[in-house]
């Protein structure tokens, strides 16, 4: 039983450990959020070693007052373990804005909390791993959830630097067509430079709408490994931002060709 509880613990640990959260901390309500989530990990990790060590006394003494020790270390760390899930989600939702994402963030988070203040009442070892085997079912549907939340974040990323490399694209091509009427305007370099830019466009929207496809996947609940789908979402988000990279370069190779007329 108390083997069955630590190799939980550890693959919550690793979980922890290896989802970040990767954009830049604006605002005091997200920095503040993502501090709480660091501070309650590393209480996580604390109290993961106090575990391991009343586990052991345990297995080698045998005794009621080791079973009592054990049973108290394995509460702190579900209370712990609940603790970190939950600022770890109030976290991702500081980093969204208004999508419906929010209520079901909500949701989780309260549903951690409650299954936090519910773990004292347990009696015995046998009820602790009834509580932790509860949290470990509802944690797939968490670990859905930030997937999902976090692609969502990352998308936003990528929409909010389209729209201003579109905005000035187009602002240029008004400028250029303008100038073309000017004779002594030669807008054939200029004319390459905008078929370039609306080519890394294009492709730049079709990496964005691979994303999508992942983002579905996440979303689908016969997907068994959501954490594959997001890694493939946001590799084609990075693939999107860099043809929007090369279409920014070319932006300002025509923003050059105006300016030198």
């Amino acid at each position: 039983m108390v083997k069955k509880l630590i190799s939980l613990f550890v693959g919550f640990l690793f979980v922890f450990s290896s989802t970040q959260i990767t954009f830049a901390q604006e605002g005091f309500d997200y920095n503040r959020a993502y501090s709480d989530y660091v501070y309650t990990l590393d209480l996580y990790r604390k109290s993961h070693s106090e575990y391991l060590l009343a586990r052991s006394q345990y297995q080698q003494a045998k005794t009621l007052t080791a079973q009592t020790a054990a049973r108290d270390a394995t509460a702190k760390i579900l209370e712990a373990r609940d603790n970190a899930v939950a600022t770890y989600l109030t976290a991702i939702r500081m980093r969204l804005g208004e999508t419906g994402l929010l209520t079901r963030l909500d949701a989780d988070v309260a549903w951690f909390n409650d299954h936090k203040s519910r773990i004292h009442s347990a009696g015995t070892l046998e009820d602790l791993t009834a509580d932790s085997d509860e949290a470990k079912d509802h944690f797939e549907l968490s670990k859905s959830l930030s997937y999902e939340a976090l692609l969502v974040i990352s998308q936003g990323k990528v929409l909010d630097l389209r729209e201003q490399v579109e905005e000035l694209f187009t602002k240029l091509k008004i400028k250029v067509a303008q100038l073309s009427s000017d004779d002594g305007f030669n807008s054939q370099v200029v004319d390459r430079w905008i078929i370039e830019t609306e080519y890394k466009l294009t492709r730049s929207q079709e990496k964005y709408d691979d994303s999508m496809t992942h983002l579905a996947e996440i979303q689908n609940p016969k997907t068994k490994d959501t954490s594959e789908a997001y890694n493939s979402g946001l590799f084609r988000l990075q693939e999107s931002v860099q043809y929007l990279d090369e279409a920014n370069q070319y932006v300002r190779e025509i923003l050059r060709g105006i300016r030198t007329k």
